[in-house]
């Protein structure tokens, strides 16, 4: 019988142990991002599956940032299923980013967190468009960075990849349940 329950509890002390063993506190969202529960539920599932997502919130837990994230289905028929509008002060960074209301947002959230991080360190996306350099103009004045594509992607990837092994950990699991 105990056999049965290996593949999960090892599946489990992976995902959850270190980071409670360490006393790591980069598992939960940082007070600096405000979003609905179904948005907040997914990003903490993304927190316990992706590496690039916690070092992006790690980043985002700083006093003078705040991200305010909502689903709009209002996006169903814009060129893009995310924007972040981004208000910067000599003391603080506010952005206000808007998800598309269907389909799976892991990807859209990493890549809008990204241009928050762009703007924490200081990068200046007009002039790199200007310049042809990782970034053009995309829709309604608002520009495009190829870091925040690979972000979303980088995010997206590692997400799908920690689904694939728990599912063949459990998939396992019913083989061995399966033999006695």
């Amino acid at each position: 019988m105990r056999i049965i329950f290996v593949p999960l509890l090892f599946v489990l002390a992976l995902t959850v142990w270190p980071a409670q063993a360490a006393g790591d506190t980069s598992r939960h969202l940082p007070g600096a991002i405000e979003a609905t529960d179904d948005l907040r539920r997914h990003m903490e599932m993304m927190l316990q599956r992706s590496a690039t997502f916690r070092q992006q919130c790690l980043r985002l837990d700083a006093p003078r940032v705040r991200v305010q994230i909502r689903r709009d289905p209002g996006l169903f028929g814009k060129p893009y299923r995310a924007i972040t509008i981004i208000h910067r002060s000599a003391d603080a960074i506010v952005a206000f980013v808007v998800i598309s209301g269907f389909g799976d947002p892991t990807e859209w959230l990493a890549h809008e967190l990204e241009h928050v991080l762009e703007q924490i360190d200081g990068v200046n996306l007009p002039r790199l468009a200007h310049a042809r350099h990782d970034a053009w103009p995309s829709a309604e004045g608002a520009f495009e960075s190829t870091r925040a594509i690979r972000a979303g992607e980088t995010v997206r990837q590692e997400v799908r990849a920690s689904h694939r092994a728990l599912a063949h950990a459990v998939k396992s699991g019913e083989a061995v349940r399966g033999d006695y």
